[in-house]
């Protein structure tokens, strides 16, 4: 099997709230880059990859008047992609979905959370309770963008889990001293 991840930057950017396409001159997320030019650029990457699925980071936005696998679905049909079929697991606030782009006829996938791990580990939509700031008490952390859990099956039967993530750098960029270098570590590792 051929899988893939791809982190496509401000993806949702190029989607109306109809989930359709927009390959126009309006600007896209990115610096100094049209909508219709990032859109044909992404279609000709997709099918240059050709995976069986692929891990989008940054998919578009899924929420009550939107939804990421629509949009991706479109754009899937628009290309031509074998891949084209979506899945989406926990949504988040931040515009910057997790979604599974994959070919249905190469295997089948859903949203599929273990769960607790004993009193230890939440599921990824959970509160972690653990010490960040070396203060000997525990904070409450969440992922603002829950890492989107799988249970695949492929078309000949093999079964696979599957974990997609976006996490961040947690490098203290811009401190400039030793006081700066902790808080901006420790409000990093709360993100």
């Amino acid at each position: 099997m051929r899988i893939a991840c791809y982190n496509v930057e401000w993806f949702d950017r190029l989607f109306d709230d109809d989930g359709q396409l927009q390959r126009d001159n309006r600007w896209s997320g990115r610096r100094d880059v049209k909508r219709g030019e990032q859109a044909e650029a992404l279609g000709y990457v997709f099918n240059k990859i050709d995976a069986d699925a692929i891990m989008v980071v940054e998919a578009p936005d899924d929420h009550a008047q939107r939804s990421g696998t629509k949009a991706l679905e479109n754009f899937a049909q628009t290309y031509n992609l074998r891949a084209n079929k979506a899945l989406i697991g926990f949504t988040n606030t931040t515009q910057q979905e997790i979604a599974l782009l994959y070919d249905p006829s190469k295997l089948s996938a859903q949203h599929e959370p273990i769960g607790a791990l004993g009193d230890v580990v939440p599921p990824f939509d959970g509160t972690y309770e653990i010490d960040l700031d070396i203060d000997t008490r525990a904070d409450s952390v969440t992922f603002s963008k829950p890492p989107l859990e799988l249970a695949i099956k492929t078309a000949r039967g093999t079964k696979l889990r599957m974990i997609g993530a976006h996490l961040k750098s947690k490098a203290p960029h811009g401190a400039h001293n030793a006081a700066e270098v902790m808080r901006f570590s420790i409000a990093n590792r709360r993100k």
